[in-house]
């Protein structure tokens, strides 16, 4: 799978409004994401406290170099280490997505159109599927030794 060119220019374009708002966004899905599904509080105990700072972080970087996805390579290694400790499996990257995309519109409002919407969707379940896979290989690695 890969990235429709509209959607490459769509989150390149937000980045900057993503990148000012991304504390926000970040702060308020895993407020959405506890308050739904407390059974995945236990999956973060270890995240340090400026996790929605580190979020944030991403989702901006991720926007900024969806065109150039190398760029993030280390970083990607790195989630995957920590999501795989952590114990995120597949499952959970919908009820992300969910909370994410809520926690886009609440902080935008208006500005959070539906072909921004549909663009964000697009290039998170995207990358959700590279940490997916990238995960179940490492899984599959720590099994096997």
């Amino acid at each position: 799978m890969s990235l429709s060119e509209n959607t490459i220019t769509i989150v390149k374009r937000t980045a900057p409004v993503i990148g000012e708002h991304g504390q926000a966004v970040s702060e308020r899905m895993y407020g959405i994401l506890f308050s739904r599904h407390p059974d995945l509080k236990p999956l973060f105990a270890a995240a340090p406290a400026e996790q929605s700072f580190k979020l944030a972080g991403a989702i901006t970087a991720y926007a900024q170099n969806i065109d150039k996805l190398e760029n993030l390579s280390g970083a990607v290694n790195r989630i995957v280490a920590t999501h795989v400790r952590s114990g995120v499996v597949a499952e959970h990257y919908p009820v992300v997505a969910d909370c994410l995309m809520e926690a886009l519109d609440d902080v935008l409002g208006e500005a959070f159109t539906d072909d921004i919407k549909a663009a964000w969707t697009e290039a998170y379940q995207f990358l959700a599927g590279l940490l997916i896979d990238a995960e179940a290989r490492l899984y599959a690695e720590q099994a096997a030794s």
